[in-house]
């Protein structure tokens, strides 16, 4: 169902026909409303997708509370791969107060931020949302980025610890951990140690001579899911 409807996404009509009154479509033709749900919705939409899909369940004032703070959030997360954090950090100031427990929209603003070289204030929003749900990797990643940015190497490494034994997978966490032992003259001695014990995998890398692995491409209740930007 969602490859039709992403199929009919060039037949999403302008914002303002959401709100006006139409005749049902006929049965088993998805309405606007489920075009726009599955614009904002899919991760395998385009930036420019996402935005539009986004923007005309927001314009369309059918969503409330939680449902329209992911739609602001998600929207954020078309701005951001558009590098246009002005706009992400205006829709996640949004989403932020309609949803104070989005942890994505605390990361995504966190992301914005960054891009802004507003670090500190990045750094804020990254630990606001691991302290929502502590358990999620790529807040930790992210923050060890903000921390970077900072120059706090001591606080990234250990971020970057906590992100890659919650995630094994997490490429991006692995790439920026060989980064610190690649470049730290103890050949990386000291991140894989007793009182900091490195996962199997990161070990056997280390001892094979990959010292940097490739970038991963980034991730992504109804009537919109929260996207969340790597």
């Amino acid at each position: 169902m969602r490859k039709i409807l992403m199929g009919l996404a060039l037949m999403l009509v302008p914002a303002a026909a959401l709100a006006a009154p139409a005749a049902a479509p006929p049965q088993g033709t998805p309405s606007d409303v489920e075009l726009a749900t599955a614009l904002c919705d899919s991760p395998d939409a385009t930036a420019d997708q996402t935005i539009g899909g986004c923007g005309a369940l927001i314009k369309s004032n059918i969503l409330k509370g939680a449902d329209l703070a992911d739609a602001y959030n998600n929207r954020a997360t078309g701005y951001l791969a558009k590098k246009s954090y002005d706009l992400a950090i205006a829709d996640e100031n949004k989403a932020i107060p309609l949803d104070p427990a989005n942890a994505n929209a605390l990361n995504n603003r966190c992301l914005a931020f960054m891009g802004k070289k507003q670090t500190d204030k990045a750094i804020a929003d990254c630990s606001a949302a691991i302290k929502i749900n502590p358990g999620f990797a790529h807040y930790y990643r992210n923050r060890a980025s903000a921390y970077l940015q900072k120059g706090k190497r001591t606080e990234a490494l250990a971020d970057l610890r906590i992100a890659i034994k919650d995630d094994p997978n997490d490429k991006i966490a692995m790439g920026m951990l060989m980064s610190f032992a690649a470049k730290m003259s103890e050949g990386g001695a000291h991140i894989v140690d007793a009182k900091h014990p490195a996962p199997a995998a990161l070990t056997a890398r280390m001892q094979g001579g990959d010292m940097m692995a490739p970038p991963a491409k980034p991730d992504a209740k109804a009537p919109a899911k929260p996207k969340a930007a790597n």
